[in-house]
């Protein structure tokens, strides 16, 4: 293989000074034709040639012939003259030729003769003659000389480069000579150290000095691209300050026309977005569940609510499950913009809000706000660009985008013509799990407002297992005959008729079962002269609902219900329990016994079977439904139990059997039945 390898390498080396010879000689015969036809071109009015100077030769008649034929301009003759004058070769006609010849002159080692006769012939231009002798460098050389001299050079080439790495370790070898050499190969040597040193130095000092001025160059970047920064920074201060101090010139200016709740909404307004834009603002996350800051949040917006306009709240039925934490403040402002713009936009009627919890695939809280009116202002888009000059309707808008970028929510607005406006807000919240039971099963609720009573039935699945609604209280009325319910809620509408017997009817309602009532003003004021009732101010809101039953006087917990429609019966009975220390309650019907089972928690009920109005079986079933009394041990009192019957209060969820009348043995029965009374669950 190496010896491949050299061939290849001898090959390459003679082909290359081959073609190299050639190209040098190729060059030279041009360049030598080139000054021979410069020279021609120079004298090209000259009649004959003549040159002086190697003698007469056969070589010489060749090249003169070869001048006369193929010269660039007319020649008429060439003659070969030396320097006594003498004719050594003629060629051509030269009869013109002149005998005098003068202007002597030499040019690199060669003389030159011009001769310029003192009367020209008129009828011809070929009258001056050009002498002189060959100059060497006109001399072209053939190529054997020039294939000679470029393998020369190659050869030299080959053996430098294979002896370089000799070369040099000769000369680390003779840098490292030890004291034993020659002292003027020391004294080299010492030399050629000290530079070797020097040289270090010089790279060590001028790559410090490289590095330092790098550094400087970068700290000087640095602190060039800081001092920008902070001047931008100081230029958009000044001009969020100059936004801000406008915005409260103008509101100073506009306060006497604002109505209290407007005025202290715009101060808040401005004090915030000033501490936003500067970068200021200071996020205060508090925990509480959705229902407790809706609750605090819809005395500001109804505040801010033009006359005619009514908010509708859609609250999530799983609202109690969660704990949030996030900026209530900021939200709630946020939301006070979007819905004085809605309120704005509709002019009169509804907007509904509402607002649901989502952990998947984020934590959040998802806010809609619909209406049918006109659209909002094109300002209160995120894609649209607001006009650099300043103007009091931009406060709003800009306030709504510095809120929504600090809080990083989503904001999307949908408008369709004919159909109404809506938005919607999706809020990042931190969000904790509750095990919080429903605290009542069965929930009556009673809406005027068709549109409304499906919302208000959906919210208050959050406090109760089941929800029973009815659009009038006919149809409420009939379904309370046949389910029992732990909770009413009335709703009543603007034009509820107050008469004798709706006053009549919500009395009886109201001895009969927990109740709360929504009403406006008006109404409210009408119905508190004629009942003993609290009624609350409308929309219903959960947390609202939940703080009233809290404010009701506690269930009483009792150890004994008796129900039983005879007199004597119940005289008899109170004597006898009485002595055992016990606390009893008496009811003489069944609706009597179902209201006081849903005031107060009992450890144990003697169930007459036989009443006036209900059945005792009925009355059992209705007691079972309310949640405090799940677990209660109910037992049926009555005179006679066929097996039949055994079966029956079974079903109607009876525990056992008391046979009257009472003696000793019952009475040691009755007092091991108490059991203890368990905790009341609450929605928190």
């Amino acid at each position: 293989m190496k010896k491949y390898s050299v061939l290849l390498a001898v090959f390459t080396l003679v082909l290359g000074v081959i073609l190299a010879s050639a190209f040098a000689w190729l060059f030279q015969h041009q360049l030598f034709m080139r000054a021979q036809q410069q020279q021609l071109e120079q004298y090209a009015h000259l009649v004959a040639i003549a040159a002086v100077g190697r003698g007469e030769s056969n070589d010489a008649n060749a090249e003169l012939q070869a001048l006369l034929e193929y010269a660039p301009i007319p020649v008429e003759s060439i003659q070969l003259i030396d320097t006594s004058k003498k004719i050594l070769l003629s060629i051509g006609n030269h009869s013109q030729v002149p005998a005098e010849l003068t202007s002597d002159f030499s040019q690199n080692g060669a003389h030159w003769q011009l001769v310029i006769p003192a009367t020209p012939n008129p009828a011809s231009e070929q009258l001056v003659v050009m002498q002189g002798v060959w100059p060497e460098q006109a001399v072209m050389l053939p190529f054997l000389p020039w294939f000679i001299l470029v393998l020369l050079i190659g050869i030299g080439c080959i053996v430098l480069l294979t002896r370089w790495q000799q070369v040099v370790a000769a000369a680390a070898h003779f840098a490292d000579e030890d004291q034993s050499s020659p002292p003027l190969f020391l004294h080299i040597r010492k030399a050629f150290q000290k530079l070797q040193l020097q040289l270090a130095e010089h790279e060590q000092r001028h790559s410090q000095e490289l590095a330092q001025l790098t550094q400087q160059q970068q700290l000087t970047e640095h602190d060039l691209l800081k001092a920008r920064k902070e001047r931008d920074a100081s230029n958009e201060q000044y001009q969020q300050l100059q936004q801000t101090f406008y915005y409260w010139q103008q509101l100073s200016s506009r306060a006497q026309q604002m109505s209290e709740a407007e005025l202290q909404f715009k101060v808040s307004a401005i004090r915030t977005f000033g501490e936003l834009s500067s970068h200021h603002y200071q996020a205060s996350p508090q925990a509480m569940t959705a229902p407790q800051w809706l609750l605090q949040s819809h005395s500001q917006w109804q505040s801010l609510m033009p006359a005619g306009i009514r908010l509708v709240y859609d609250e999530d039925p799983h609202a109690y499950q969660s704990q949030l934490q996030f900026d209530q403040y900021a939200v709630t402002l946020l939301l006070s913009l979007l819905l004085r713009q809605c309120a704005s936009s509709l002019g009169f009627g509804d907007i509904s809000v509402s607002y649901r919890l989502s952990d998947s695939p984020n934590r959040m809280l998802k806010v809609q706000i619909r209406y049918e009116g006109d659209n909002l202002p094109e300002a209160w888009r995120l894609d649209t660009q607001l006009p650099p000059e300043l103007s009091w309707q931009q406060l709003d808008p800009k306030l709504l985008r510095e809120l929504i970028s600090v809080l990083g929510c989503h904001y999307q607005i949908e408008s369709l013509e004919g159909l109404g406006t809506h938005i919607e807000l999706r809020l990042p919240v931190a969000m904790q799990k509750l095990n919080a039971a429903k605290p009542f099963h069965s929930i009556g609720i009673y809406a005027g407002d068709e549109c409304c009573y499906q919302i208000y039935k959906q919210s208050l699945l959050a406090l109760g297992e089941q929800v029973m609604a009815a659009n009038s209280m006919q149809e409420l009325t009939k379904e309370l005959k046949t389910r029992l319910v732990d909770l009413l809620v009335l709703i009543l509408p603007d034009d509820f008729v107050v008469n004798d017997e709706q006053i009549a009817l919500l009395r009886e309602m109201d001895q009969r079962y927990t109740m709360l009532c929504f009403a406006n003003p008006q109404l409210a004021g009408k119905l508190s002269s004629e009942l003993q009732l609290k009624l609350l101010s409308r929309p219903m809101l959960l947390e609202q609902v939940v703080r009233s039953l809290a404010e009701q006087p506690e269930i009483r917990s009792q150890q004994l219900l008796v129900v039983d429609d005879n007199p004597t019966n119940l005289s008899f009975v109170r004597t006898i329990l009485s002595g055992q220390g016990l606390s009893i309650d008496i009811a003489m019907t069944g609706a009597e016994a179902i209201k006081m089972a849903t005031h107060s928690r009992y450890q144990l009920i003697l169930m007459d079977i036989q009443l006036p109005d209900l059945p005792g079986t009925e009355v059992t079933k209705r007691i079972r439904q309310l949640r405090h009394h799940q677990q209660t041990m109910i037992l049926a009192f009555t005179a006679h139990a066929m097996q039949d019957e055994m079966v029956s209060f079974k079903l109607a969820g009876m525990d056992d059997v008391l046979i009257k009348p009472l003696d000793a043995k019952k009475i040691a029965h009755i007092l091991t039945r108490i059991r203890p009374e368990s905790e009341t669950l609450s929605p928190h």
